[in-house]
């Protein structure tokens, strides 16, 4: 099963198929972002992106480099996937998230410019287990 958060034009992230994420669940759903190849007329296909995230009990904030698929998602998006794993659902709640985008050029005067995309954040539900 696939969480799927669509990284709009804006810089907001919108997550366009939610799936039911339990506490503890690991590597049996995949969390996908999915975002335009261009963005104000930079190509990002070659951008470093980095997943930052917060859990919600502990406020233990930790981060992830994500991997760029070969393949496009609908034949044209980039797509990055991440397995959930326990490292993003040991805590039940809200796990707040935001993403960063970093790309070097280099001008006609050979000199290098780092961009630097940054997302607004948003969360992803994760349901507790009973304590039984």
């Amino acid at each position: 099963m696939q969480y799927v958060i669509l990284v709009n034009d804006d810089d907001s992230l919108y997550g366009s198929q939610k799936k039911r994420i339990m506490q503890r669940q690991k590597l049996v759903n995949d969390l996908i972002f999915v975002v335009n190849p261009i963005y104000n007329n930079f190509e990002i296909t070659t951008a470093s992106v980095l997943l930052e995230y917060v859990l919600p009990v502990s406020k233990k904030y930790d981060t992830i480099y994500l991997e760029l698929c070969e393949e496009r998602y609908n034949g044209c998006f980039l797509q990055y996937k991440l397995p959930f794993d326990t490292n993003i659902t040991s805590e039940a709640g809200e796990i707040e998230l935001q993403l960063t985008f970093a790309w070097v050029e280099m001008n006609e005067k050979g000199e290098t410019i780092q961009h630097a995309r940054k997302t607004s954040p948003t969360t992803i539900k994760i349901t507790p287990l009973s304590a039984w």
